[in-house]
């Protein structure tokens, strides 16, 4: 008799929950970030060789997709591409100024990719080599990352692959991919 009650209990429950945040790692927010923080997310041309951007004292994100920044990866000798999520608190996600400088001290080419939109975490300044760069969800027709994202790596590296934070180039060449910056 009691199991009667308990789903409609629950419905009841559920029927009344509200969420009003962000879920940040699941739609890209693009289109949000570039009202808020206009100035901020620049789409460089198509035809443009991303890895010659130089950083500028303003912070700047260069939207791009997976082929322009493998095009990088043909003109280094050896680089790594971290595959940044600004908001994430796992033990696989790293401070930017703390990945560039275990790459400095090998020096390795770092390139960082954000796997989504925080314009608050974007507009900082980092001290990196390189620019920071985004998927440009236009390109691949999609807000929701698990469609852009491997979308993006099969265009980077021939292989759709959605859960890896550190991509490793030797000579344009994928040698490996690992999650732990202990492992560069």
């Amino acid at each position: 008799m009691n199991r009667l009650y308990v789903l409609p209990v629950f419905l009841l429950c559920v029927s009344c929950i509200s969420f009003k945040g962000e879920l940040k790692g699941l739609y890209s927010y693009y289109k949000k970030t570039n009202e808020l923080y206009p100035g901020l997310l620049v789409k460089p041309d198509a035809n443009d060789l991303v890895c010659g951007i130089a950083v500028t004292e303003k912070p700047q994100v260069y939207i791009i997709n997976g082929n322009q920044i493998r095009n990088c990866m043909v003109q280094s000798e050896h680089a790594i591409l971290y595959f940044w999520s600004p908001l994430c608190l796992s033990e696989f996600c790293y401070a930017v100024n703390v990945v560039q400088r275990e790459c400095n001290k090998k020096n390795i080419d770092l390139y960082i990719v954000s796997e989504y939109y925080d314009g608050n975490t974007m507009q900082e300044i980092y001290t990196t080599r390189h620019p920071i760069f985004a998927i440009d969800t236009e390109y691949y027709r999609s807000g929701l990352c698990d469609r852009y994202v491997p979308k993006f790596m099969a265009d980077l590296t021939g292989t759709a692959v959605r859960d890896v934070r550190f991509i490793e180039f030797k000579n344009s060449t994928v040698t490996r991919k690992f999650d732990r910056l202990e492992d560069l």
